[in-house]
């Protein structure tokens, strides 16, 4: 039997109204239900794998075969043959017409002068990517000589101050400065 004969042929029962994987074809992931049925799928070859009916499926898009499509088993991707270029972008056009229309949030910084402080916080020692970091208190530079990464979760980390002196501190205590340039 050749392929057009199973085209054309195909016992239409049970049909597929689901044209998220069509959408997915040509990258739409953002269509509303089509409550046309326009586009409808019907195995040509069927069987059970595991939990899930794979195989074979013919497509029809306003009752006319567009394309056919070959999943071997569950966890295999439904790979899509077009019948024609033409087909396909028909389908195509009618997909882009379901997509949906809701305007996507967009944030926006809302005050370009918002006071932002001299640096940042972690949470846990072991974040620190920097020896450089501000007291948060007295805004004195420090250096970080020890996160004590042995401890399974730190929150003190090892400091030396301007005049030499070290200690341990608790993170809360330190800031990170933002890494801008200075000298501007």
């Amino acid at each position: 039997m050749k392929l057009s004969e199973i085209i054309n042929n195909v016992v239409k029962t049970d049909p597929s109204h689901d044209i998220d994987r069509l959408a997915e074809e040509f990258r739409v992931y953002d269509v509303y239900w089509d409550d046309s049925k326009k586009i409808s799928a019907y195995f040509y070859q069927v069987w059970q794998c595991t939990d899930t009916w794979v195989g074979g499926k013919v497509y029809f898009f306003e009752d006319t075969p567009v394309c056919i499509s070959w999943q071997p088993a569950r966890k295999s991707s439904e790979e899509i043959y077009w019948i024609s270029n033409e087909l396909a972008m028909k389908v195509k056009d009618y997909i882009f017409s379901l997509r949906q229309e809701d305007e996507y949030p967009i944030n926006t910084i809302q005050d370009m002068e918002e006071e932002m402080g001299t640096g940042y916080q972690v949470s846990y020692a072991c974040q620190l990517l920097t020896k450089d970091v501000i007291h948060k208190y007295t805004k004195e530079p420090l250096k970080v000589l020890d996160t004590y990464r042995s401890e399974i979760i730190s929150h003190r980390i090892k400091v030396e101050y301007l005049d030499g002196r070290q200690e341990d501190i608790e993170l809360e205590d330190v800031e990170i400065p933002y890494l801008v340039d200075k000298s501007q």
